[in-house]
């Protein structure tokens, strides 16, 4: 089920208003403009359910209309000033007033291996992080996880994570604080 409860009241009020103009259709037999709203509608319902109660086609409209462009945290001091781009088409899954690292993007890893090694080494260049890896994670011999691992000035450090799952991404950015003194 798509991620939003109001979507049970959104669909009961499109089906009214569907039932309502297939009422007015039957009343007005021979009006020809009721008959086109009505068969004009018809799409749009069946496009709005799609968006609402299909996760795939939610993510994929999301990622055209309201892609998330970039990560960014105010609730850590550290990450106030880091603004991390994001891949096209990226969409975030999680709250957008919680530092919700949670993210869903259409790119295979190939696409992701090279946007974040280009990106990294940008944002190392410039100072704002002092390093960064590359580490692949490996289950019953097949890989399974892909991240970067980015360290900032500080120590502390940003891991970006990407979960192949069925034609697409779930990537995760997690921070990791430096609990100790700042290594040189």
């Amino acid at each position: 089920m798509a991620g939003h409860p109001a979507y049970i009241l959104y669909t009961v009020l499109m089906g009214i208003a569907l039932l309502i103009g297939g009422i007015a259709l039957l009343a007005s037999r021979r009006n020809k403009v009721v008959f086109r709203v009505f068969v004009a509608s018809l799409p749009v319902f069946l496009a709005v359910q799609c968006y609402y109660w299909i996760p795939d086609a939610n993510r994929y409209a999301k990622g055209y209309l309201f892609p998330s462009r970039t990560y960014s945290c105010a609730d850590a001091e550290e990450l106030r000033d880091l603004v991390l781009p994001l891949p096209r088409r990226t969409v975030l899954t999680g709250k957008e007033d919680a530092c919700s690292p949670n993210y869903a993007t259409p790119w295979g890893i190939e696409a992701y291996r090279s946007f974040y090694k280009d990106e990294l080494e940008a944002l190392r260049s410039r100072g704002v992080i002092r390093e960064y890896r590359y580490i692949e994670a490996k289950e019953s011999g097949r890989t399974v996880r892909w991240s970067y691992v980015a360290v900032l000035p500080s120590g502390s450090e940003l891991e970006i994570l990407l979960r192949e799952a069925e034609g697409s991404g779930l990537m995760t950015i997690d921070y990791k604080e430096n609990q100790g003194t700042p290594s040189a």
